[in-house]
């Protein structure tokens, strides 16, 4: 039997994607995180219907717009407006009918966030997408009215914080758009042109600052605050050209814009200029100096301090890869007590953390891997590394508090040195305390204790006691300048609002308290430390113990010069 042979002719026919309505509504209702974002959008419209003011005005409950534009239009082009741009979503601009948009699709964030009633030439479009879905009211024939007035009742009531953080954002927004912007009646918006600034070229305005985020703004509109590693510069930066944006206008389409590429140059030569200048780095300079070294962009990649160790302290990549002495191992987090131990015993160079995560590596070798790819004749990997664990697993890092049996007689009496002044050091730590604005009605004298411990000078409680480490108690002996460098140490431990027995964190409130109390002119830290020398010369008499010469003349010299104040150092050597 034979088969036949199908006779049907394959047919071929061009045939278009389509949207399904629930695409549409979530491009309506899923743009904006925020309503500050969504009357951002209602604002941009106002600026490309070529308004000169906009009004807007919020409540907790309701929001409105008002502006002096061209709006859609009257009679039948304006209803040609209407169905073409806004019952319609995704019709382009064409090139020069708009400063701002590009595809008509902002509206849709006011439609997310309010039911809203928009009133342009004799028309009346009434939207409501939570309750009528993608359904619209439009009536016609109405009296005539300039612009375009948008009101509408918010879906979610904002609470007074949501309605503070709103205005703010809004604020920030459309801080640079050269038209007037009012928000509660207040003009929130600068015009450029009119403003001071740094550098002005054909692309952009430009506004440098210490420290903080580059904020970069699209023709007056914030589009993201960039950090300011990323390109080795803080401030801000407002396109005078349009600049090619994503859909939810919150990021540059770099490879596309040539306007920002050219706004790169700028600030990537603005950086260059920056860090030359400066003589001390932040550290988002040394995160930008590491991605330039990595790429290879700079002059001499062993010369900036980018390497930074446990203690906080940073060096260059000569360090460890250029003239390297030690083993490197890397501690889990800053100012670790371990592994402040291991690296101020000279057992390895410990570097923290930061200093990976600045050149995006989770390993040391692969930080060596990638500056061997960038600088293959420099760079040369020398330096072993140690793993962090097995170098401080037989560390002890907690601090012992010492019985007095234990005390050699230069620790004891430098230990009843300080506890026979202890009131007088405290109680002038506290009037230091008061004159720079910092609670003190709780701060007590403390007792001073002998201590023990391999990775610190000192320790409290904050309550009771101050530990010195028995070492540095020892150094009182040595003359007037260990003197004060164990008052420093003590005002350091008094600077401390918590314990730091298990820690040796700081905070920068930590160290501007530090920074107050150390030059608090209540305190006389000199005289403090003319008293304590005075009175352990005194101690080490009355046991027949003979003091150290620099401690003697110390003393002599603070008795010299109460008596005449002519009395110079030098007559006292001689």
């Amino acid at each position: 039997m034979l088969l036949k042979r199908s006779t049907t002719i394959s047919t071929s026919t061009v045939r278009k994607f389509t949207v399904h309505p629930n695409l549409l509504f979530d491009v309506i209702s899923a743009q904006a995180g925020t309503i500050a974002k969504a009357i951002t959008e209602g604002i941009a419209n106002s600026l490309d219907a070529g308004s000169t003011i906009c009004n807007v005005t919020l409540t907790p409950t309701s929001l409105k717009i008002i502006d002096d534009g061209k709006g859609f239009g009257e009679g039948e082009e304006g209803l040609n407006h209407i169905q073409t741009f806004f019952e319609s979503f995704g019709h382009p601009h064409e090139d020069g009918d708009a400063r701002i948009g590009r595809y008509r699709l902002g509206r849709g964030q006011l439609f997310a966030f309010t039911a809203n009633t928009w009133r342009t030439g004799t028309f009346q479009m009434s939207v409501d997408i939570k309750r009528r879905g993608l359904d619209y009211d439009l009536k016609d024939n109405l009296a005539a009215v300039k612009g375009c007035t948008i009101e509408g009742e918010l879906y979610d009531q904002l609470s007074s914080h949501d309605f503070m953080t709103a205005c703010r954002e809004v604020e920030q927004l459309v801080a640079f758009v050269d038209m007037t912007v009012k928000l509660n009646g207040k003009t929130i918006s600068k015009d450029p042109a009119k403003m001071k600034w740094d550098l002005v070229d054909d692309n952009a305005h430009y506004k440098f600052k210490e420290s903080g985020p580059l904020s970069l703004y699209n023709l007056g509109f914030l589009v993201r605050d960039q950090h300011a590693s990323y390109y080795g510069v803080s401030g801000q930066v407002v396109s005078r050209k349009k600049l090619d944006v994503n859909f939810a206008r919150n990021d540059v389409l770099v490879s596309r814009c040539a306007v920002f590429r050219d706004i790169k140059k700028q600030l990537e030569a603005s950086a260059g200029r920056k860090v030359e200048r400066k003589k001390a780095l932040t550290s988002d300079d040394r995160d930008y100096l590491a991605m330039q070294i990595l790429s290879g962009c700079v002059d001499d990649p062993f010369e900036p301090k980018v390497v930074t160790d446990v203690t906080g302290k940073h060096h260059s990549l000569s360090k460890i890869f250029f003239f390297p002495t030690l083993p490197v191992c890397v501690a889990p987090t800053a100012h670790d007590r371990k592994g402040e131990i291991l690296h101020g015993q000279g057992l390895s160079f410990v570097i923290a953390r930061t200093t990976l995560d600045r050149f995006q590596c989770d390993t040391v070798d692969e930080l060596a891997a990638k500056l061997q790819k960038a600088w293959p004749d420099q760079c040369r990997w020398e330096a072993k590394t140690l793993d962090y664990a097995n170098a401080t697993a037989s560390l002890n890092d907690q601090n012992r508090l010492l019985p007095h049996k234990e005390l050699s007689w230069e620790e004891r009496l430098a230990l009843k040195t300080l506890n026979d002044l202890s009131r007088t050091i405290f109680w002038a730590i506290r009037a230091g305390l008061a004159q720079t604005g910092i609670p003190c009605e709780d701060f007590k004298p403390r007792d001073f204790r002998a201590g023990e411990s391999m990775g610190a000078l000192a320790w409290t409680d904050c309550e009771t006691y101050v530990a010195i480490e028995r070492r540095h108690l020892r150094t009182l002996h040595n003359g007037l300048d260990d003197v004060f460098n164990v008052l420093m140490t003590v005002c350091h431990e008094a600077s401390h609002d918590e314990a730091d027995t298990a820690t040796h964190d700081h905070t920068l409130e930590f160290y501007e308290r530090f920074h107050n109390l150390a030059g608090a002119s209540a305190v006389k830290w000199g005289s403090l430390a003319v008293r304590i020398a005075d009175r352990l010369v005194r101690l080490n008499a009355e046991e027949g113990r003979k003091s150290k010469n620099a401690l003697l003349r110390a003393t002599a010299y603070a008795s010299a010069s109460q008596k005449d104040p002519e009395f110079s150092e030098a007559q006292l050597a001689s």
